[in-house]
């Protein structure tokens, strides 16, 4: 699984063979339009689209509890941009993340109590979560 792109983790630096730094740009239709970062042509470019890049309208959070383990349950339906989920502190058991078929057996991620997982998501409601006792839970933000 991909981890969301934190500038002050992922650096980016390109150098030729003398170890000059290249201008470098994401080009989102790059790597048959997964997105890719490429080497700027300087003595070609005559005009670069930047797009703004702008955080989101909504900052909301919830919870969401493992009514029976072994059956998974859907985060409700909030449109976003990125989730993060966050065990339970008093959970006795392990939460598993991932799609409408996740379980103790198949899954994401999982979390023992108090771990955080994050993923850019569209929306809330893709994410299901399944747990190894009854009751146990997440809280989550999302923006």
């Amino acid at each position: 699984m991909a981890t969301p792109f934190d500038p002050d983790v992922h650096r980016v630096a390109l150098t030729d063979q003398n170890g000059n730094p290249l201008p470098i740009a994401f080009d989102p239709d790059a790597n048959g339009g997964d997105g890719g970062f490429v080497v700027l042509e300087v003595d070609d470019v005559k005009e670069i689209d930047v797009k703004e890049i702008a955080g989101s309208s909504v900052f909301d959070h919830g919870e969401q509890d493992v009514a029976s383990a072994g059956t998974s349950e859907q985060l409700p339906n909030n449109n976003c941009r990125e989730a993060t989920i966050t065990a339970k502190k008093d959970n006795t058991g392990t939460i598993y993340i991932g799609g409408s078929t996740v379980s103790n057996a198949s899954y994401g991620a999982y979390l023992d109590a108090g771990d955080v997982f994050t993923i850019a998501v569209e929306n809330t409601d893709l994410i299901y979560i399944d747990a190894d006792e009854n009751g146990d839970g997440i809280v989550f933000c999302y923006a």
